[in-house]
């Protein structure tokens, strides 16, 4: 049984963000996209926090002294095999998002009294495992190693501004990201980018299926070319914090984006594309970790139950949107007990 003093409370570092939003900006696009949503970029918080999480579990790791390895952590491309591993098993994530930018949320917490002191509220919360990856066949080792599952709680604001998040455009033609309907579209090749205004922009794509290619190019009147040859184009990160004007070409695959010098992104609920898909601001702010403790895969099999789609009695969430596998939080071992096992 946790106590408030088994939890360990971390300040989120920028340079865990800053982690959070590389990986999110080349890996969004092949992530399973498990709640469905069309917003895109709100799939990049999701990543981001998730990055966040891993850090801080690293840190602890490292405070308590506890040896770990990160020979299983997932590429960027890659289906999850384990985050890392300790004493022979592998340890998987799964963050607890405390958004201070959902009114919904925070008022449900408010209510309850959790705000008000969180390190003995969220004691009360439930440690949740999406139930398709509980029960999965490679559920119960992952890699050939044992599963250990902790659940960081990333208590921190969604909602950045173009000052202290990050500019970013995301592709939504499928010819860009080589999937559905564009799969068998023509190779990309090299990219010309033009800008009435100027600025300096980041391509992230691949060259070729699963090799990374990230180049950054100074955007002028006239266009000009990309020294890399692309097959997938991603994601495009503005180098600043002013939104421009900015057209990116590939006349092999005869596909233009044009981006408008604005910040927004708006898809109607049943459309198939964006009435807008400019520049948005991604990355999360005022963070705070707090790594509570740990489950062995046995014990929460043994310990837990399930929690179906759209459950009213987990605290932290309004609904739960997807079937879960959980355990009171108060119900999993001391943080600092996992070098004992």
């Amino acid at each position: 049984m946790l106590l408030p003093d088994d939890v360990e409370a971390l300040t989120v570092q920028k340079k865990w963000i800053d982690a959070g939003v590389d990986y999110a900006l080349r890996s969004w696009a092949v992530t399973f996209n498990r709640l469905g949503k069309k917003n895109i970029y709100s799939r990049l918080s999701k990543i981001v926090v998730g990055v966040v999480a891993e850090h801080a579990t690293r840190a602890a790791l490292e405070k308590y002294k506890i040896d770990f390895d990160s020979k299983g952590a997932t590429e960027w491309y890659a289906v999850d095999r384990y985050d890392m591993g300790v004493n022979g098993q592998s340890i998987d994530i799964k963050a607890i998002f405390l958004d201070r930018d959902n009114n919904s949320q925070m008022k449900k917490l408010n209510k309850a009294g959790v705000l008000a002191d969180l390190q003995t509220g969220i004691l009360r919360f439930t440690a949740l495992v999406p139930e398709d990856q509980f029960n999965s066949a490679a559920a119960k080792k992952r890699a050939g190693r044992e599963k250990i599952y902790v659940f960081p709680i990333v208590d921190a604001n969604s909602e950045v501004s173009s000052s202290t998040g990050r500019l970013c455009h995301l592709m939504w033609d499928y010819r860009w990201l080589k999937k559905g309907d564009g799969k068998n579209s023509a190779h990309l090749g090299r990219l010309e980018v033009s800008s009435k205004t100027g600025g300096k922009v980041r391509l992230i794509g691949t060259s070729e299926k699963n090799k990374l290619v990230v180049e950054d190019v100074q955007a002028g009147t006239s266009a000009r070319q990309s020294k890399n040859e692309f097959w997938q184009l991603f994601s495009i990160e503005l180098l600043g914090h002013k939104p421009i004007d900015l057209t990116v070409k590939s006349p092999h695959c005869r596909v233009t984006e044009k981006i408008h010098a604005r910040l927004g992104f708006v898809i109607e609920p049943n459309a198939d594309k964006p009435v807008q898909n400019d520049w948005s601001p991604v990355g999360i702010a005022n963070g705070s970790v707090y790594v509570a403790g740990f489950a062995t895969d046995n014990y929460l099999r043994l310990n837990g139950k399930p929690y179906p789609r759209y459950s009213k009695d987990v605290l932290q969430y309004s609904d739960t949107l997807i079937n879960n596998w959980g355990i009171s939080v108060e119900k999993l071992t001391p943080w600092a007990d996992l070098g004992n096992l």
